[in-house]
């Protein structure tokens, strides 16, 4: 009888398999990490877009004739007068940037109308002196975290010299308002006016209303990957002129602290 006295093979893995076995979930991590921040870099991208062309639809709209509305009843006040009409005239519209009840970024959108007695010579006069009011609101909900930081508007040919703005919080909002002028057809662009839903009675906010305004908005990703990104509106005529910088880090300082808007929006696309 012959008996097995050889030591028993014991079970378990060799460090040459425990370092394969490291190596390949290190390299799994890294892979899904950079994944993940891709993933995370095209969404804030998307919203972005996304929000440029939100933008841009306004634009076209003012542009193309507002008031050309068909039977559409967008006026309301004082009476459910069809918009172009007496007493119904839709001048522009206004994009409210700031927070919902749950503190999420969003933006309010409503039509800009003039009362019947137009008054002023030319557009700047018109939309300073006409009695104007806020008629629907349409909501848009910013996607993917993204935030409302802050915006700005400046006159790229002087810097810091001609430039207003404020952060955003909760609770806070700033606008702006595309117009197309009431003498000339004109579009133009104005940010942070006052204008009261369903009153026509608040003209001193809009005393400083000037043609081609820039305006900067900057916005803040949730997420990881980019910092955030801008908006940038070159006051013109033309939907083309809403362009975005990605990356761009936000901007949260008073308007006397930044030089560099102008340098900023020069990169957008």
């Amino acid at each position: 009888m012959r008996y097995n006295c050889g030591v028993k093979k014991q079970g378990g893995f060799t460090i040459i398999e425990v370092s394969l076995f490291l190596a390949i979930s290190a390299a799994l991590l890294l892979l899904l990490s950079g994944l993940s921040g891709v993933v995370a870099r095209q969404r804030f991208q998307d919203t972005i877009i996304s929000l440029r062309s939100l933008i841009q639809d306004q634009y076209e709209e003012v542009r193309n004739g507002i008031n050309e509305r068909g039977s559409s009843k967008v006026c309301g006040e004082p009476d459910d007068t069809v918009a172009g009409t007496s007493g119904c005239l839709i001048v522009g519209k206004i994009m409210r940037f700031g927070f919902d009840e749950d503190d999420l970024s969003r933006v309010e959108i409503s039509y800009i109308s003039a009362n019947s007695n137009i008054v002023g010579t030319n557009d700047l006069d018109v939309l300073k002196k006409t009695e104007l009011g806020l008629v629907g609101s349409q909501d848009y909900q910013i996607k993917w975290g993204g935030e409302f930081v802050s915006m700005y508007d400046y006159n790229p040919r002087y810097a810091g010299d001609a430039q207003h703005g404020k952060v955003l919080n909760s609770g806070s909002e700033s606008n702006i308002a595309i117009f197309r002028g009431p003498v000339s057809g004109n579009i133009i662009v104005a940010s942070n006016i006052e204008i009261d839903r369903y009153s026509t009675s608040n003209s001193a906010g809009r005393n400083y209303i000037s043609a081609n305004e820039h305006v900067a908005i900057f916005i803040e990703n949730g997420q990881s990957g980019f910092s955030g990104g801008a908006l940038c509106l070159d006051g013109g005529s033309s939907s083309s002129g809403v362009k975005m910088v990605i990356p761009q880090e936000p901007l949260d300082k008073s308007p006397e602290d930044i030089t560099n808007l102008n340098t900023i929006c020069e990169g957008a696309i």
